[in-house]
């Protein structure tokens, strides 16, 4: 069970194609926002003898703030 208690989160915009990975991994835009936000789902993936994975899904609460990235 999800208890949607809100959390710290630290995010940019992704530059770059979303549904590919690049070879050096994603890089990201500044400026960086953090802000509250609650999983709304979660699930996990482990196939036997495989790889494992996970999906998360967050909403939002309250406003964002920009961060100061000195740039």
């Amino acid at each position: 069970m999800i208890a949607k208690q809100p959390i710290d989160a630290i995010f940019s915009r992704k530059t770059g194609n979303a549904t590919d990975v690049p070879t050096g991994g994603w890089t990201s835009s500044a400026p960086k926002y953090k802000g509250k936000v609650i999983i709304t789902s979660l699930s996990l993936n482990a196939q036997n003898g495989e790889y494992s994975t996970f999906t998360a899904n967050f909403t939002g609460v309250g406003a964002l703030e920009k961060l100061n990235t000195g740039n």
